[in-house]
């Protein structure tokens, strides 16, 4: 009886390890086990090499794709989801088409052609959207809001009409139409959304930037700068940030009930290429790969666990391409793999580029490519490696959804707290136990003894529920289907072993 504390305390730290050992090989297999999509591939580019990285990174998704086994974003779906911003493709010329739009446009709705000037103004607004944004470009825009909602009043529509007049008035609500140019049915229309702009339901906005100190404009104009707290009218807004004249930012939001908390890395979003056939990544001059602490934000951008990077290197003198696994939620690099530059001028370039995919999914790799297969971490600590706030429009989290009763923490701190029951009940047992020896009488002994006999009741009972803890928290958290970042897990549970350890060499 007086040895079962031990023996419990032994089975316990046993148990521990058991279930370190257990976790680790869960993820060890985990990484070598084909992955699950969605997937999607990004160049990385030093310098202005885009075109090795870009063109073998086009050849890898098509690839992906083509195979069929794993879902995999589309290039066009990959360049929205990073975000809407420039250098922009369109010119001059076109500004002064979508012009020549607006005064046909303008014209119809003076010849009572109410339909045809609105399908022509509608064409000038979606235009707008794509050019840079110029104190011309939002005079234009201006102009044409107004006659939109002109054409909807002629056409009878009057909610349209309000619509269109209110957008220009939630940002610009001074604005004035000139009696000259606009009749007093329309001024009068423009008054009433005025009046009606204080009665639209507003929303919450936030803006914050690294660094701070950002200017901030909202459909051209400037409301100030970063952070930046607002309420506006519920709609679609052009979102700008201007650090400086190189570093620029913009895309559209939506403005609702739901509170909308936005933040930028600047040079993030300056490095953002989406302009070339294939999104891109500019590596920042003085680095090799992307800082860590962009990696959680890339992910947070795309709504991706998993990223496959191209990137153009040198190693052992060669020119070669790489292309990696990476986890963005451990922040590891799960696998690698190496193609020669010679290899994108040869007929085998698709079947190259289908190889490295297939290694790069499953893990499963052909003699003639050159692979790496070692996890490697790709942040050295968590605080390099930390997630952002979940920005506003990111609408999933990128950690598992799992319920509280299938995650490692709840058990190991119950298994923690009756593992401290367990000693506690050790040690008391062990003091009257010493104090019942050294007593002189009969009952004292028997006395002591009894409270001994008490605490080892305690003690064994901490011990087994500790184990029962350990056991529980181990099976339900493994068994969970969906997959599981266990790094944090593994370092705790490893503190948690080693003290364990230390317990067994005290008794």
């Amino acid at each position: 009886m007086k040895k079962m504390p031990v023996v419990a305390a032994k089975l316990v730290v046993l148990l521990w390890v058991w279930m370190i050992q257990t976790q680790i090989a869960a993820k060890d297999k985990n990484e070598s086990e084909p992955i699950k999509g969605p997937v999607a591939v990004i160049a990385l580019v030093a310098g202005g090499d885009f075109e090795h990285p870009v063109r073998l990174a086009g050849e890898v998704n098509y690839a992906l794709v083509k195979d069929g086994k794993i879902e995999v974003i589309e290039t066009k779906s990959l360049a929205a989801r990073l975000g809407e911003h420039g250098p922009y493709s369109l010119g001059r010329v076109d500004f002064e088409r979508l012009e020549g739009l607006f005064q046909q446009g303008y014209l119809q709705s003076y010849s009572f052609e109410y339909q045809k000037a609105l399908d022509t103004l509608n064409q000038v607004i979606e235009g707008l959207e794509k050019l840079p944004s110029t104190e011309e470009h939002w005079n234009l825009w201006i102009d044409t809001k107004i006659f939109q909602g002109i054409a909807y009043m002629g056409l009878g529509d009057e909610k349209a009409a309000m619509e269109s007049f209110t957008q220009v008035l939630r940002t610009r609500p001074q604005t004035k139409l000139n009696k000259k140019k606009y009749s007093p049915k329309f001024i009068e229309s423009w008054g009433k959304a005025k009046r009606r702009l204080a009665q639209v339901p507003r929303g919450r906005l936030s803006v914050d930037s690294d660094p701070s100190g950002v200017k901030v404009l909202l459909d051209g104009v400037v409301w100030g700068k970063t952070p930046l707290r607002a309420r506006l009218p519920h709609g679609r807004y052009r979102l700008e940030l201007q650090e400086s004249d190189t570093s620029y930012m913009e895309r559209y939001i939506n403005v609702s009930k739901e509170p909308l908390d936005l933040r930028y890395q600047m040079a993030f979003e300056g490095a953002l290429v989406l302009d070339r056939d294939h999104p891109c990544v500019r590596i920042p001059h003085d680095q090799k790969s992307l800082p860590m602490h962009w990696w959680p934000w890339l992910g947070a951008r795309l709504h991706l666990r998993h990223l496959i990077t191209v990137q153009h290197s040198l190693a052992k003198n060669r020119s070669r391409l790489s292309a990696a696994l990476i986890d963005l939620e451990r922040g590891r690099q799960i696998r690698e793999g190496w193609l020669e530059i010679s290899d994108l001028d040869t007929g085998k370039l698709k079947e190259n580029a289908l190889d490295l995919a297939k290694f790069l999914i499953t893990g499963q790799a052909v003699d003639r490519l050159e692979i790496r297969t070692t996890p490697t971490r790709i942040a050295k600590d968590s605080d390099s490696f930390s997630y952002p706030q979940k920005p506003a429009e990111v609408d999933i989290e990128l950690r598992d959804q799992r319920p509280w009763y299938r995650s490692w923490w709840p058990y190991t701190i119950a298994a923690s707290a009756s593992l401290v029951m367990g000693i506690t009940g050790h040690l008391g047992a062990s003091n009257y136990q010493s104090k019942a020896d050294q007593a002189n009488t009969v009952q004292e002994r028997e006395s002591l003894e009894s409270k001994s006999d008490a605490w080892t009741v305690v003690a064994i009972s901490g011990y087994v529920l500790a184990a029962g803890c350990a056991i529980t928290g181990a099976v339900l958290s493994l068994q969970y289907t969906p997959e599981k970042s266990q790094v944090a897990d593994l370092e705790i549970n490893l503190g948690m072993s080693i003290q364990g350890l230390a317990l067994w060499g005290r008794f």
